[in-house]
């Protein structure tokens, strides 16, 4: 993981706690827009971002001219859009479950959430969707170390995968969804393009507007199980 040293501490190892700013924050822009992308692993977080980074810079989306910023650190990729004196700076965090200890910073202050899952499941139907919704519930109940209040895209990735068997589970999560009024659920392909534009255009829509948001979602924290108590007669 590469890390830019501070003028005072010197090199700091990559276990350190010390964490520098993604460069964009020191410098100065009209709008700093934090998107954290989280989800099940190996399912094309990466691939998912470097797609929106490719459609907001090939279309100059909104009529606004993108360019990418050089790359940070912990898996930070930034986006410049507009002109000097008048630019937005959309920074995209990668969560990694190899440095889950970063987890609260990489929420922090965040504008949009983008969870992501896999639309073919990744060979387990039952299973994928049985974590998805584990995730998701722990992931806003009291357990997890930052109060979540961003708005939450729940992002199906890999559209482009085609199979009548799971067209029903597609149907199912894409219910649980709209059971827990997730602020927006999204199918899309890093390979065909396929539910790009729309993402792109849901996270600067509620990223750049001045209403303040209000969580809607209903998600509670979990229960824990409860013991049976047997009494035994002898």
């Amino acid at each position: 993981m590469h890390t830019t040293p501070s003028n005072r501490q010197g090199d700091v190892p990559a276990s350190s706690k010390y964490v520098p700013l993604p460069l964009s924050k020191k410098k100065s822009s009209s709008r700093f827009i934090k998107v954290t992308v989280d989800g099940l692993e190996g399912v094309g977080k990466s691939l998912l971002v470097a797609a929106l980074l490719k459609e907001a810079v090939d279309t100059s989306y909104g009529g606004v001219p993108s360019e990418i910023l050089p790359p940070s650190t912990l898996n930070i990729t930034e986006l410049q859009r507009g002109v000097e004196g008048d630019t937005s700076v959309i920074s995209f965090w990668e969560n990694s479950y190899t440095y889950e200890r970063l987890s609260p910073i990489v929420y922090n202050n965040a504008d949009v959430l983008l969870f992501c899952f896999s639309l073919d499941f990744m060979g387990s139907v039952e299973g994928h969707l049985e974590v998805l919704q584990w995730k998701l519930e722990g992931l806003c109940s009291r357990d997890f170390p930052r109060e979540i209040r961003m708005p939450i895209f729940m992002v199906g990735c890999r559209s482009d995968f085609q199979d009548p068997d799971i067209a029903a589970a597609r149907s199912r999560a894409k219910r649980y969804a709209q059971s827990i009024d997730m602020d927006g659920y999204f199918e899309c392909s890093a390979v065909t393009g396929e539910g790009i534009p729309e993402l792109l255009d849901a996270i600067l829509s509620i990223a750049l507007s001045s209403e303040k948001y209000t969580p809607r979602r209903r998600l509670w924290p979990k229960k824990k199980a409860r013991k049976n108590r047997r009494c035994v007669v002898l």
